[in-house]
């Protein structure tokens, strides 16, 4: 018979849960919405990195014509459409 002290069981339990949180990547849809600070430094691919090395997925839309402003964003007929394909 094996026995396990407290903090071998804790640690063994603590293994078996991070490995299959791991294993259930979730798939994330994103529209980044800004201006010319967007696209160049590439935030939306920075952050589609950052979700793949979670074991997760994003897929995302940009609208970023350069030096929009939230006020142009709100009359610009190509971002209230990529806002409105979605649910």
């Amino acid at each position: 018979m094996i026995f396990l002290s407290n903090r071998q069981f804790f640690l063994i339990l603590l293994l078996i849960c991070i490995s299959s949180m791991k294993l259930i990547g979730q798939s994330y849809n994103a529209l980044f919405i800004g201006n010319s600070y967007t696209y160049v430094n590439n935030l939306p691919q920075l952050v589609s990195n950052i979700a793949t090395s979670f074991g997760d997925t994003l897929n995302y839309d940009n609208s970023t014509p350069g030096g929009a402003t939230f006020n142009a964003h709100s009359t610009n007929s190509t971002t209230l459409a990529k806002i409105s394909q979605q649910q």
